[in-house]
């Protein structure tokens, strides 16, 4: 039986919360329409309040990844390190991965293929 959970963040973004043995898995789910970016502190207070900070976040659902949301997961990186863990990123399509790649937040942010490699 699995313990993970769906939450509504807002403006129509959701996120699935999934406790692993050393890992806690999140995968982001978009809205439909083009929405607006403040995913840093909705992410955070969940996973605060879970007290997990080993934080695999699945971006397979993400088809463009504007700059906004890269400084989203910036924030969100910079709150999972101050609290002593670590923030990865897999399941990246071919354009946010070369977005990515482009502003270099690779540099700043394991990615990985799939959670599977995220966990290792």
């Amino acid at each position: 039986m699995s313990d993970s959970s769906t939450i509504d963040l807002f403006d129509g973004w959701r996120a699935t919360f999934e406790p692993g043995a050393d890992w806690l898995y999140v995968r982001l789910h978009p809205p439909a329409g083009p929405g607006q970016f403040d995913l840093a502190l909705g992410l955070w207070n969940e996973i605060a309040r879970r007290d997990d900070y080993e934080v695999v976040l699945e971006m397979d659902e993400i088809a463009f990844l504007p700059s906004a949301l890269m400084g989203e997961v910036v924030r969100l990186h910079k709150r999972v390190a101050m609290a002593g863990g670590r923030l990865r990123l897999c399941g990246l399509q071919e354009h946010p991965r070369e977005a990515v790649h482009l502003m270099r937040l690779d540099e700043l942010v394991a990615i990985y293929a799939d959670r599977q490699a995220a966990s290792v």
